[in-house]
């Protein structure tokens, strides 16, 4: 073998052979403790997402609503019992409320608020709506088209406006026809709602519903929270959205005891309507009539057989993008006592910076048999905020 020869063998031998090791180098904490955060794998992610324990997906609408009141009378009022409750100015309610899906079809919805009394700035807490709604029924499945079933402690479904919270309604209180029967909040009570909605081509829909409760509402029931137990029917036609004109009608009937094992019964018959114009869903102006005329077949706490009866008409007109003004008018007998009766008219101005910050002025002035009620002129200063994930918007700012 030549001297060329055996260089150029020694040199492909000595490419053949393996590089000596490198030394390894020592990787500084923070790089490591960033390779391993970046290669972890999440928490959860070793195993699937169990429907069985973990339901649908939690996606909960959590929203905060309030409500202040200030007002003004001309001459000093008093309750029954010799309270002044003139001249006020306070956070009148707040709630926290929050609806989530808890399985498919079906909804968990709970209220909970905070509302001063008439008297002084004290707050009581309660829970005024937990329910759930089912349009889906464990081992059933779903349910038919346009049933569906309410369990817990909700509005109930008497009337159109009894079923709007304080902050929904359009003007800055409830009418007086109203609370006499129903109380200031309105009628909540707890017990279970069967609905069924009947589309009638593209029209709208014929809806009924039935409530059975565990009690009737104060000032209804005679004991606060006793088990007077109550029924109420309402049926309704439910236009179709969005047209120019709609028209929705509705009757109601409850019926209930009004004390716990008492023979005094207690039965309320309604008719509602509510009608609204607006040529432009998107842009002013815009109408809204609405009224409901009330009749009660009441045996009062000295079993005498009562009949009052009451009704208020309102209006509500949208001038531009962002003032309202409403007018109502209101006539109320005194359940225990239906011979007494107060006549109320009402004006309203509302700013709306949008839909969930409102500011509204308002005056009231009443005529009536009832010392405590005739002759007396109201003027209020109300304002509404609402925020959250997703909140509720008015029926009359939609």
């Amino acid at each position: 073998m030549g001297p060329l020869a055996a260089l150029l063998q020694a040199g492909l031998v000595a490419a053949a052979a393996p590089a000596p090791a490198a030394e390894a180098q020592e990787v500084p904490d923070e790089v490591q403790a960033a390779i391993e955060a970046e290669t972890a794998p999440e928490p959860g992610a070793d195993r699937e997402r169990d429907p069985w324990i973990w339901g649908p997906d939690f996606s909960p609408n959590v929203n905060l609503y309030g409500n202040f009141l200030a007002r003004k009378e001309r001459k000093p009022i008093r309750t029954p019992d010799g309270e002044e409750v003139s001249d006020i100015a306070r956070i009148r309610q707040i709630d926290l409320i929050v609806d989530t899906p808890i399985a498919p079809r079906m909804t968990a919805f709970i209220a909970a608020s905070a509302q001063s009394n008439l008297v002084n700035s004290e707050f009581s807490l309660e829970f005024e709506q937990a329910y759930v709604l089912f349009e889906a029924l464990p081992v059933i499945g779903d349910l038919p088209r346009g049933l569906s079933l309410l369990v817990g402690n909700y509005r109930t479904n008497f009337g159109r406006m009894n079923r709007e919270r304080i902050y929904d309604v359009p003007h800055i209180n409830r009418p007086r026809s109203q609370t006499n029967f129903f109380g200031d909040n309105g009628y909540s009570a707890t017990g279970l709602s069967i609905s069924y909605a009947l589309p009638i081509s593209d029209y709208g829909a014929l809806k009924v519903t039935a409530d059975y409760l565990d009690s009737g509402d104060p000032p209804l029931a005679i004991d606060e929270g006793g088990n007077t137990g109550a029924t109420n029917f309402r049926a309704a036609w439910i236009p179709a959205p969005n047209a120019t004109h709609r028209l929705e009608i509705g009757a109601s009937r409850i019926h209930s005891r009004r004390a716990d094992e008492d023979g005094r019964r207690a039965k309320v018959t309604g008719y509602d309507a509510l009608y609204s114009w607006k040529p432009d869903p998107d842009r002013p102006p815009a109408v809204w009539f609405g009224g409901e005329w009330m009749r009660g077949a009441i045996d009062n706490v000295a079993f005498e057989h009562q009949t009052p009866r009451g009704y208020y008409l309102w209006t509500q007109v949208r001038i531009t993008d962002r003032w309202f003004v409403g007018v109502r008018y209101d006539v109320a007998d005194e359940l225990e006592f239906d011979d007494l009766r107060t006549h109320t008219q009402g004006i309203y101005l509302t700013y709306a910076t949008n839909a969930l910050a409102r500011l509204a002025i308002g005056a009231e002035r009443s005529q009536s048999d009832v010392d405590l009620l005739d002759d007396v002129t109201r003027v209020f200063v109300e304002f509404n905020f609402g925020a959250g994930t997703n909140p509720h918007v008015p029926f009359w700012l939609r």
